[in-house]
């Protein structure tokens, strides 16, 4: 099979033409117009050739300088249902990106949005009627490293600045002696600077997540990369930042520590993302919109769907926090960090990995934004021994890791179970993390009641979406036991 352009009315065109009559205009009745093939004219055509035959063709059609139609897309029955189809759209979006379009859209009938689905279109609108048949117009953005001037979101004192050398950025390798950083030559344990770039670890997170060690940075747990991206893209007292509510609430306290306006947009009444409603609460100002999934404290997975569209529509930075993904059944956003280059994705070894008292946590990026995150860390962020520790942990392989997820899951229904026969627990919601969201009838009551107990619990009553709700760990199998106990004994 090959693919190619072919000029305005030549004998491959004519064979296009008699294509889409055959294919698109024959089932209901109409043929192409003299007036719509001259249409063509101005337009890129595109076909698929079978021994010099052509079985399959598509129209690309410019409606501005940054966007393009694919129209009149036709496969021969002969041969549908063998990938063709795909293979020409891949063809048509290669063409419109080498001809330096942004965005590709399409009318495509309802019966086939499942498969422009299937290759990452979005639905834009309401169904519509055309030549009698419902269409929906869909649309995928096909090249984002234009859209994506690096250089326009960066505070400019950080894209100039010249970050602090320190002594072990300008030595690598293993030496005998050591005179080069003021350090006590006494104290061997401690008595060194760690590794500034953590290279070790860096390494064995790349083998366990698949990302080259260059798209790592690590951090203080995942508030440091959070706080880092602020710094390096927010001008304080210009810029804004976009997030979901309720969500995790750093995003908001270093957004107020960074002097950087926070957008807030409701989630409905399930928790789920409204990818219109977020793109409509940002501006030229906007660099960054935060998509906490599973959510913090809903516990819920954000529909992909929606989360994509954001992530091809907004042409600053989108930071995907997946702090609880391990729980989850969905894949991660980490195989997605090539095709966007404007992605960050937070993951942590506080929660699966139960790592919180070390305070690892990861952001993955281009090489570009990892580059402008080093210029900004503190030199040493991460000790040796906290270095050390984690890679000891991670030798033992990720057996543990997910023997411990496991069990968490494991407990979570029949503590849901347990909550649900309680009679003041008005709802439970579903959960793809660690904890439960749980409406009870007074949280502020049950709260201190647990924690005479000495049962703490965290109650989220003040959030909006989420009053009278707890937000409760899954423990062990003991410790979920002794908090239902003591539930049993509250009344309110």
């Amino acid at each position: 099979m090959e693919f190619t352009i072919i000029p305005y009315k030549s004998q491959a065109y004519v064979s296009m033409c008699e294509l889409r009559d055959e294919i698109l205009r024959k089932p209901i009745g109409l043929r192409l117009s003299p007036a719509e093939i001259e249409k063509d004219s101005g337009d890129t055509l595109l076909v698929g050739l079978e021994n010099g035959r052509v079985v399959a063709c598509c129209i690309l059609t410019e409606i501005n300088s940054a966007s393009v139609k694919l129209r009149q897309m036709a496969v021969s029955p002969a041969c549908q249902g063998k990938g063709v189809g795909k293979s020409l759209l891949l063809f048509a979006e290669k063409t419109a990106r080498e001809k330096q379009y942004d965005t590709i859209c399409l009318h495509a009938r309802k019966l086939a949005c499942g498969f422009y689905e299937k290759q990452d279109y979005s639905v834009m609108g309401k169904e519509f009627t055309e030549v009698g048949i419902p269409h929906f117009e869909m649309t995928k953005t096909i090249n984002l490293r234009r859209i994506m001037d690096l250089k326009s979101l960066v505070r400019e004192n950080i894209f100039h600045l010249t970050p602090y050398s320190c002594a072990r950025d300008e030595f690598k390798g293993e030496a005998s002696v050591y005179l080069d950083a003021n350090e006590s030559p006494y104290n061997p344990d401690f008595h060194r600077y760690p590794d500034p770039m953590q290279r070790q670890l860096k390494k064995r997170v790349s083998e366990i997540k698949n990302r080259k060690p260059s798209q790592i940075v690590i951090g203080n747990g995942s508030d440091e990369t959070i706080d880092l991206s602020f710094r390096i893209f927010c001008e304080p007292g210009k810029d804004n930042v976009v997030a979901i509510e309720p969500t995790y609430g750093m995003y908001k306290v270093c957004a107020d520590i960074n002097n950087v306006a926070y957008r807030k947009v409701l989630l409905d009444e399930n928790f789920q993302l409204d990818a219109e409603k977020v793109l409509a609460a940002t501006d030229a100002h906007t660099k960054l919109i935060f998509l906490c999934s599973p959510n913090n404290p809903s516990g819920n997975l954000l529909k992909r769907a929606e989360m994509l569209k954001v992530v091809e529509k907004f042409p600053g930075i989108v930071i995907i926090d997946e702090a609880y993904i391990d729980f989850s059944n969905e894949p991660s956003w980490l195989d997605d960090l090539d095709k966007y280059p404007h992605l960050i994705v937070l993951h942590t070894f506080s929660k699966a990995w139960g790592l919180a008292g070390l305070r690892c946590g990861f952001a993955f990026a281009s090489e570009a934004i990892v580059d402008l995150f080093n210029k900004v860390k503190y030199p040493y962020n991460i000790s040796d021994l906290v270095q050390q520790t984690v890679l000891k942990q991670l030798s033992i392989g990720a057996d543990n890791k997910n023997e411990w997820v496991r069990l968490i899951l494991e407990e979570k229904e029949p503590l849901i179970k347990g909550l649900t026969s309680l009679p003041f627990v008005e709802k439970i919601w579903p959960s793809d993390a660690n904890f439960l969201l749980v409406k009870v009838k007074d949280a502020n009551t049950i709260y201190r009641k647990l924690v005479e107990r000495g049962i703490i619990v965290r109650n989220r009553s003040s959030v909006l979406l989420c009053g009278n709700c707890l937000r409760i760990t899954i423990g062990t199998k003991d410790e979920n036991r002794t908090l239902l106990e003591a539930l049993s004994f509250i009344y309110v």
